[in-house]
């Protein structure tokens, strides 16, 4: 990552984000449940937003389920085709289950995308959201709403880590046409076990397999739920994601920071996700520091295609007035991230390493148009 390294930091904006989030009191607390927000308008968004993310965290738990079914039994296999015989009723029924599941994912991500737009418009909207002040203001509404900054962060990490578990389980989409091919074999089968398999139809899972498809579906339906959703408040959208990353940068820079905190304890409140049961999950008690990475440089991903796509910032993340100082999050990711998928303590989850964290950073960038040449060409 020697090139990378090398791009001049953006140091005058990102010590402007650097400001306003210390002035006003906005930060990332892993460690505090915050409660409800006060104002109608603020608990009408945490209401929906909730929702989706209960629904959305639900889906990602079965889609877990199905990624540690396939990684124990091709534990002595090679490949990624699903092993399966269309005369067997049970890998059949196992087919089906994983077209359910991926099908009710695509929905509840929807959810989640238009959850995020929500929450990051509320963000940067204000009395006094000039573009002078629009620093102020965002900063001025993280610290007062700090509920939302955690569903906000939530939904984000909850995307990331599904898009983790598509690309560590290339079975999820191959399953797709897979269970489709099946199900008209059955249906031309006489002897076949009647089993209603009408949901998913034929168009959802083209739907599905389309949204998996991408390398990181998630975050490409983010982006594109934002570029399309902004409309004349996409530069308050990018700074409310340009100062959740810095956020989370001060955060991962406080070396007096709790690195864990015992699970079993009662008062343990810091539970990312405190309303469903994926928090127990993503806030193993081994893992903030895994948390604020993913929530880092998942909000860098979104910043730098919404700022690309809308031709808000013709460089993306990398443009002098970003404000996310591409320099200090490749160097915060090189020395908080594990080095190795032994280091990651997080049961349950895919592997999370500075390889795999900074190979993100390294495919987004190198196949946007708006990225710095030295960045797109430099060899692997």
């Amino acid at each position: 990552m020697g090139n990378l390294l090398s791009l001049r930091s953006r140091t005058a904006e990102h010590a402007n984000l650097v400001q306003a989030a210390s002035s006003s009191g906005a930060q990332l607390n892993l460690f505090l449940r915050p409660p409800p927000p006060e104002s109608s308008d603020a608990m009408n968004i945490y209401s929906c937003t909730s929702e989706a993310l209960d629904n959305f965290a639900g889906s990602l738990l079965d889609c877990l389920k199905i990624r540690e079914f396939y990684h124990a039994r091709n534990s002595n296999k090679t490949g990624a085709v699903s092993m399966i015989s269309s005369d067997s009723d049970e890998d059949y029924l196992r087919l089906l289950n994983s077209a359910r599941v991926v099908s009710t994912s695509v929905v509840d991500a929807r959810s989640t995308a238009d959850g995020i737009l929500s929450i990051l418009s509320f963000l940067s909207t204000g009395p006094n959201d000039t573009p002078a002040m629009l620093k102020e203001t965002t900063a001025a509404n993280f610290a007062a709403h700090p509920s939302l900054v955690r569903i906000l962060a939530d939904l984000i990490v909850s995307s990331m880590i599904f898009d983790s578990v598509k690309f560590d389980t290339p079975q999820l989409l191959n399953d797709m046409p897979l269970f489709r091919r099946t199900r008209v074999s059955r249906q031309k089968n006489p002897n076949a076990t009647p089993i209603d398999d009408r949901i998913p139809g034929d168009d959802q899972i083209g739907l599905v397999s389309l949204f998996l498809g991408s390398p990181v579906p998630c975050l490409h339906l983010i982006q594109r739920t934002l570029v399309e959703g902004a409309g004349a408040n996409v530069h308050g959208l990018l700074t409310a994601l340009s100062l959740l990353a810095v956020i989370c940068q001060l955060y991962l820079m406080e070396e007096d920071r709790p690195r864990s905190v015992d699970s079993d304890d009662p008062n343990a409140t810091w539970l990312p996700v405190d309303h469903s049961e994926l928090g127990k999950l993503i806030g193993h008690s081994a893992a903030p520091d895994h948390y604020a990475l993913r929530l880092l440089v998942g909000s860098v991903l979104i910043y730098d295609h919404v700022a690309g796509e809308s031709a808000a910032l013709a460089g993306g993340a990398f443009d002098n007035s970003s404000g996310v100082s591409m320099r200090n999050v490749i160097r915060l990711v090189q020395q908080r991230a594990p080095t190795s998928e032994v280091a990651n303590a997080t049961p349950g989850l895919p592997p999370l390493t500075v390889d795999s964290l900074l190979a993100s950073l390294r495919y987004f960038s190198r196949n946007s148009a708006h990225s710095p040449s030295i960045l797109r060409l430099f060899p692997e």
